[in-house]
């Protein structure tokens, strides 16, 4: 069944209004982000536009991961951490990109500079347990699910599907 022509030109007109709505909020399309910051923050320290160019980075950076566009979140965050090497908000997000991407061993990399700089950083220990659970290591997923539970009493419905996820990483083993 094809679609009559007033239907098509209400799609027409809802994609539209969609974009315009999208514009409107700064909400951009992937790959349309511009850093106005330059201009924003005109008359500012270097060091002061530099940090700002690396926090608007890592929103962006959180936009594309929220999408699952890998490529362009790596960049927003690989452009924060050249701005800022010590921003450990951008090395986290940065790992769970790796992730999301399939490149479990360098997400677990990233979760280790954090941890070495912000060893308590939120989350931080649940997504090693995911990231080791990926690369199919049951034993440091269990061991960073035990260091969580030692220090957060939060979440006991994911930490049960962890624990489950981990019971049956060690069943697959034993096959």
């Amino acid at each position: 069944m094809r679609p009559t022509r007033r239907l098509r030109s209400s799609l027409t007109v809802l994609q539209v209004f969609c974009l315009c709505s999208m514009l409107c909020v700064g909400v951009s399309l992937p790959g349309a982000f511009s850093d106005d910051t330059d201009k924003d923050l005109k008359g500012f320290s270097e060091d002061m536009l530099r940090l700002e160019k690396a926090r608007r980075a890592v929103e962006r950076g959180k936009i594309y991961l929220q999408d699952k566009s890998y490529e362009d979140a790596r960049r927003e965050f690989t452009t924060a951490l050249q701005l800022n090497v010590d921003y450990i908000e951008a090395r986290f997000w940065l790992g769970l990109v790796e992730r999301g991407a399939g490149n479990y061993k360098l997400s677990v990399e990233h979760f280790k500079a954090v941890y070495k700089k912000k060893p308590d950083y939120k989350g931080l220990c649940l997504e090693f347990v995911r990231s080791y659970l990926a690369l199919g290591d049951c034993s440091q997923a269990e061991s960073w699910l035990k260091r969580h539970k030692e220090r957060n009493t939060d979440a006991a419905k994911e930490l049960r599907k962890l624990e489950r996820e981990i019971r049956k990483c060690f069943a697959q083993r034993e096959k």
